[in-house]
């Protein structure tokens, strides 16, 4: 026993050297986070009508966001999915649309997720104002 701290100290350093294998591993870039509503994109990234990162490929064929309406009763606040590894998602709502609109778009969200167990990310979405109908467009009430 009175030479146990010497082969434990012994033991230690060995494991220490044959750690090290001399070489240096390169350093990586860490890759920017991806643009959302709570993270928007870099400056000069195209954006389209909605304020929204323009998707290079749509695999949904979702229409342009409608924000036409005649009354407070025709608007709501809403998300653009995307596709995620396979699933159609939801992000937090966060800009305000017709109520039509968002509704044919839950409809093709919901059928491109048939036959599929949803694998979406849970979210914490922040309270965004309430959508109202203003000079004919669905806007934030102020």
């Amino acid at each position: 026993m009175r030479h146990f701290p010497l082969i434990s100290g012994l033991v230690f350093s060995m494991g220490l050297i044959s750690c090290g294998n001399g070489e240096v591993a390169p350093k990586s870039t860490p890759e920017p986070p991806a643009s959302n509503a709570m993270n928007p994109p870099p400056p000069g990234e195209a954006m389209n009508a909605s304020g929204m990162t323009a998707d290079p490929v749509d695999p949904l064929g979702l229409p342009p966001p409608d924000t036409s309406c005649t009354a407070d009763a025709d608007c709501t606040v809403a998300s653009r999915p995307r596709v995620e590894d396979g699933f159609c998602c939801h992000g937090c709502a966060h800009f305000p649309v017709n109520r039509s609109w968002w509704l044919a778009v839950v409809g093709k969200c919901n059928r491109f997720n048939e036959r599929k167990t949803p694998g979406c990310p849970k979210l914490e979405c922040s309270d965004v104002p309430d959508a109202v109908c203003l000079e004919g467009r669905c806007r934030f009430r102020k």
